[in-house]
């Protein structure tokens, strides 16, 4: 499983990989230590990959959540990860030394604080990885 294989669903919290796809929605499991099973259907949810989504700055060049995530772990000896649960003003003065650029105005503290779990989840798994680039000419063909 690779990070390109991680998906958000609406109306869900957690982070799934998708085991079977269907028309009318897919079989997803949980990246939890029960790693629960579900038919999910796409009439009731939306499936992000987590691969597609980006944070949004001030210099109008969005920032990638994988490139936003392999930073967090490259400091996370001289910037420790904040709990998810702390204040906003806590999620945003770490996120700010995280991505300096970010736009403050349409970044919410909801947003980092789920990304933080995000993170952990991911960490947890070891799937805060570069893609190789073979991987990622191929899904750009």
């Amino acid at each position: 499983m690779t990070f390109k294989e991680i998906f958000a669903i609406s109306n869900k919290s957690g982070l799934f990989s998708m085991v079977q796809q269907r028309k009318d929605g897919a079989v997803m499991q949980a990246l939890t230590p029960s790693k629960t099973r579900e038919f999910v259907p796409t009439r009731n949810h939306m499936f992000s990959p987590l691969y597609s989504i980006s944070i949004f700055t001030n210099d109008g060049d969005n920032k990638p959540l994988l490139e936003v995530m392999l930073e967090m772990k490259a400091r996370l000896n001289e910037l420790p990860l904040p709990d998810a649960n702390a204040s906003g003003d806590s999620l945003r003065q770490y996120f700010t030394q995280i991505l300096p650029t970010h736009a403050a105005d349409r970044v919410y503290n909801s947003d980092i604080k789920k990304l933080i779990k995000w993170f952990q989840i991911l960490m947890e798994h070891d799937l805060v990885n570069p893609i190789p680039e073979e991987e990622n000419a191929n899904s750009n063909a």
